[in-house]
């Protein structure tokens, strides 16, 4: 019954398949559009992928979740040892080579780097003795399999403690940074255009418990100058408003951000 629920919730008509990865239950559906629903078997292929999905879960701790280190190139897990050490061992050594990104501010702004961070990932995941992982690589057949939440999610570290996540791609068969996943060492979310600043126009509050002179807020004011954002910080300020502020006088909206204790 609770998947039927779920499955209502997910789409008004059409097909969708609802799974559970912690019990191993998928299940697909069809709702008409005189909302009745009717249950399908489910297509091998996706059955296929399932099953590996499941298998990653329990050899990652029971987890989709995994964190790797772009400074040292290392990985961690939710449980450690087994695989998932095997995996950090088998990571290869930095390639002085290509750059990569000092934290997610330059990520964002410099994709030719993050995308020397993905071959990374791409590079050590592949190691031959992290079974579960090439096992669910292999069972990729087609590009459809896009379900929300059925797929390993790496949160990318850097070394000031911003991050970026990053999924696997079926269709480019590697992995790709998550839109609007970036966030700066106190978890602020760092908006990839000017607009983003104020969230769906609303007022957003971004903080910096460090003060003006934190390397938080010199990364945050550098990067929104970039953009043509002005901001005011002051002395004692921890927060920093972004908003929409009408000018009467030049009759235009202006993005601004000022700092508040």
């Amino acid at each position: 019954m609770e998947m039927q629920e779920e499955a209502r919730r997910a789409i008004d008509f059409g097909g969708v398949a609802i799974f559970s990865v912690s019990t191993g239950e998928i299940h697909k559906f069809v709702i008409t559009p005189n909302t009745k629903m009717y249950e399908m078997p489910v297509d091998q292929a996706l059955e296929d992928y399932f099953v590996a999905l499941v298998g990653f879960w329990h050899a990652n701790g029971r987890s989709l979740d995994m964190q790797y280190y772009v400074d040292s190139g290392s990985w961690s897990f939710e449980r450690q040892g087994g695989l998932a050490m095997q995996a950090r061992q088998a990571a290869p050594a930095h390639d002085p080579g290509k750059p990569l990104p000092a934290n997610a501010y330059e990520g964002v702004q410099s994709p030719g780097k993050m995308n020397n961070v993905m071959e990374r990932l791409d590079a050590s995941l592949a190691a031959k003795t992290y079974v579960a992982w090439i096992s669910l690589v292999n069972a990729v057949k087609t590009p459809i399999l896009t379900m929300d939440g059925g797929r390993p999610v790496t949160v990318i570290s850097f070394p000031d403690g911003s991050k970026i996540r990053a999924t696997y791609s079926n269709d480019l068969k590697t992995w790709v940074a998550i839109p609007e996943s970036a966030q700066d060492m106190h978890g602020n979310p760092i908006p990839l255009k000017k607009e983003d600043f104020a969230k769906d126009g609303q007022p957003t509050v971004y903080g910096f418990p460090g003060g003006i002179g934190s390397a938080a807020y010199m990364d945050f004011s550098r990067y929104a100058f970039d953009l043509g954002i002005r901001t005011s910080f002051t002395q004692g300020d921890i927060e920093l408003v972004c908003s929409n502020t009408y000018f009467a006088e030049h009759m235009r909206w202006e993005l601004l951000c000022s700092g508040r204790r």
